[in-house]
């Protein structure tokens, strides 16, 4: 399984934005947020862009999950966090905790 290691190493290092597969737990510094037209409907409605920092890289993190943003709600810049993940598509529900 060293393979599946190296493989998303190497995913996030060469993208900006976050990957958070269904199942898996991140930890990250809460960096910022804005808000951005949604690129998928041609900017007809907007998303929240979350700036992340994992392990010392900064990321984005598009999503329009309103109940994400009610738990971000909460939180401070600056401040570390864990962000997990369960489901898919309009199935997926996120948790954030205080690291």
């Amino acid at each position: 399984m060293q393979y599946k290691k190296l493989l998303k190493e190497y995913v996030m290092k060469k993208s900006q934005f976050l990957d958070l597969p269904d199942g898996e737990t991140v930890k990250t510094k809460y960096l910022g947020v804005e808000e951005i037209p949604n690129k998928f409907d041609g900017g007809e409605t907007t998303v929240i862009r979350y700036h992340l920092e994992v392990n010392g890289k900064e990321f984005l993190w598009d999503r329009a999950n309103r109940d994400l943003a009610k738990q971000m709600i909460n939180l401070d810049i600056g401040q570390e966090i864990f962000i997990s993940r369960k489901g898919k598509k309009n199935k997926t529900k996120y948790l954030v905790e205080k690291a």
